[in-house]
């Protein structure tokens, strides 16, 4: 068979998660101290659980019932161990948490993610279909990854091992590589086509001792097909068809403004709000928390969408995202892996993310001690066609708020733009011209990205700005404006120009006309401007007869401009 990609290991180095009754017996635990409607929490560490952990769990435990239909008895009784002596006692040696029935209760190591997973054997082994817990390895763990957090596959091919010994497995630690992946998909998969009933009754008449082709044939008479067939068919590669709780995104939608632009986020740390959880499972964060929300951003799946933080992030906080999916494993990485706290990224410097479309975690964290507040907006792109910005600010092309001035000047009268100052000139145009003395003098020149966007008459040049065609060698233009060579088979176009003579440094549009501001490449010793370079003569190439003694070379101009049209500049 051809080579897939999957994750685990097998043998006593894998880091299974026990789920027998034989994990250990009776020594002292700590108290159960934590209490929430379907849960109750021990732990042996100083760090606290905050309201919004317990509420988690009772979600979760909520979640599990409903989704595999579980009429389980009891509270979940849980206990997160930092002694390793003390967890082992209880646990096998190398797991990262395990389950057991006489009494019911569930183990976790305080480092571990494998809370989620061990919830699910323990609701099975409480609900009414107890017998669920009987069955063979692939099934039962399977049933705790599917129920559980999703899990990706390494990141490098991997072969699919041999039917019988996946169905051969008794425990978790009988599994062969990838046995815990395989079992998720398929109940996963089962859970989709078939519903939760058909797998119950099917898991409730198989036993972990029976052979691989007694489960083949229960398996065919309980679905219809082969079991061979359907392990394999019921790989999903990657996170496609999660929900972003499925994901690891527990949080909460922040409100949001009428136009669905500005997300308001607020909180205070504070260790007995349900919305707040403890950063327990990090030893390097202890008594530090954080707050959750869940962020959608939409879009075009090619581009990039801006969001900016608006108001202060309080110092000694953090405020971080990331992308609901799940953890690619690496081959030297053993067993699940889920999304925490840990894996977010900070928010940048100027306090912007961008994102692509999809579902996003955004994370406010910080000590919980310390009484911190957040209230800061999320502003997301405005909408050019809309002019959805706030009263005193207009929308660029690039969907940007930006400051204008009170009546800013309509496209093609006369403005001066101060730099870091509000815009003058309409939404949709720039002020465009000599540059100097940190201001440009010239005209409000509407702004492109293709000729639709220009009125009747005018092409959008390669700067994207809207002006009147010309010829860049005559320089036709009307007094105050230059004529600029277009890339490949453009059209060149007249915009404002400065008065910045031969050699001297310039900006965008600086150079008097017929001039054209070239990078420093090309000119080495140039004093460098805002594009790195200076104006040099724009020239018919072929034609070196054209240019000044000091730059006698009329040659392509380093981006390319013109050169379809037979345009050049001179060069040394």
């Amino acid at each position: 068979m051809a080579p897939a990609r999957g994750w685990g290991s097998s043998g006593s180095a894998l880091l299974f998660l026990c789920a027998s009754v034989a994990c250990g017996s009776d020594t002292e635990l700590p108290e159960l101290t934590y209490h929430g409607d379907q849960i109750a929490v021990g732990v042996d560490f100083d760090a606290p659980i905050c309201a919004g952990d317990i509420a988690d769990f009772d979600r979760e435990i909520r979640r599990i019932d409903a989704t595999f239909e579980l009429q389980s008895k009891g509270v979940t009784q849980l206990y997160i161990l930092g002694s390793p002596t003390l967890y082992e006692h209880y646990c096998a040696d190398g797991s990262a948490g395990c389950a057991k029935y006489r009494p019911p209760r569930i183990f976790s190591r305080r480092r571990s993610s494998s809370i989620w997973h061990e919830l699910v054997h323990d609701r099975a082994g409480r609900s009414s279909n107890a017998n669920l817990r009987h069955a063979p390895a692939l099934f039962t763990e399977g049933l705790a990854v599917a129920m559980g957090r999703p899990v990706c596959e390494p990141v490098v091919p991997w072969s699919l091992p041999d039917v019988d010994s996946l169905l051969a497995a008794r425990g978790g630690g009988d599994l062969p590589t990838h046995g815990y992946f395989l079992g998720g998909e398929l109940i996963r998969w089962l859970l989709k086509s078939r519903g939760p009933q058909p797998i119950k009754d099917f898991m409730e008449s198989v036993y972990w001792g029976d052979s691989p082709d007694k489960l083949r044939t229960i398996y065919t008479e309980h679905f219809g097909s082969s079991i061979d067939d359907d392990l394999f068919a019921s790989i999903n590669w990657g996170s496609e068809g999660y929900s972003p709780a499925e994901l690891g995104c527990r949080g909460e939608h922040p409100s949001i403004d009428a136009e669905g632009r500005i997300h308001h986020l607020q909180a205070t740390l504070d260790c007995s709000s349900p919305r707040v959880r403890s950063q327990f499972q990090d030893r390097d964060s202890e008594g530090l928390g954080y707050v959750e929300w869940l962020l959608e951003v939409e879009g075009n799946d090619d581009g990039l969408e801006r969001f900016e933080v608006a108001g202060e992030i309080p110092a000694g906080t953090e405020l971080s995202y990331a992308r609901c999916d799940c953890r690619t494993t690496m081959p030297e990485e053993q067993g699940p892996h889920f999304l925490d706290p840990t894996d977010a990224r900070p928010v940048g410097s100027g306090g912007r993310m961008y994102l692509r479309p999809g579902s996003y975690r955004v994370l406010w964290s910080g000590p919980l001690d310390a009484g911190h507040s957040l209230d800061v907006r999320l502003v997301g792109p405005c909408d050019f066609d809309k002019q959805d910005c706030p009263s005193g600010e207009q929308c660029t092309l690039w969907s940007e708020c930006i400051p204008e001035i009170p009546e800013p000047a309509q496209s093609g009268e006369p403005c001066v733009q101060i730099d870091h100052e509000p815009a003058v000139c309409v939404a949709g145009s720039v002020c465009l011209g000599g540059e100097g003395g940190g201001q440009v003098e010239g005209w409000c020149t509407p702004q492109c990205e293709s000729g639709s966007d220009c009125s009747s008459g005018q092409a959008c040049s390669v700067w994207g700005f809207c002006g009147v065609p010309c010829d860049v060698l005559a320089q036709d233009c009307a007094d105050g404006y230059g004529c600029h060579p277009p890339l490949a088979e453009g059209v060149p176009v007249c915009l404002p120009s400065g008065q910045v003579e031969l050699l001297e440094s310039c900006g965008l549009v600086s150079c008097a006309p017929g001039l054209l501001c070239e990078p420093v490449e090309q000119l080495p010793g140039c004093a460098a401007g805002l594009f790195g370079g200076c104006c040099t003569q724009i020239c018919e190439l072929g034609q070196s007869d054209q240019c000044p003694p000091e730059l006698p070379n009329c040659e392509p101009e380093f981006y390319g401009l013109g050169e379809a049209q037979g345009v050049g500049v001179c060069l040394p």
